[in-house]
């Protein structure tokens, strides 16, 4: 079973991960990428370990 969190501009439910809308073809949220959480993680931890050097 699918979670569906993310909701698109015309209010269809959208799997996480997914690039676009699967009833409007609207590009989707940053949020709901799949390579945006540990993008933003990755970059949080190198830059805490570059003030605390």
């Amino acid at each position: 079973m699918t979670v569906r969190v993310f909701s698109c501009s015309c209010n269809h439910k959208m799997r996480f991960g997914a690039g676009t809308c699967s009833y409007c073809f609207r590009s989707s949220t940053l949020l709901n990428r799949i390579w945006f959480y540990p993008l933003t993680f990755a970059s949080l931890f190198v830059l805490a370990w570059l003030l605390l050097q």
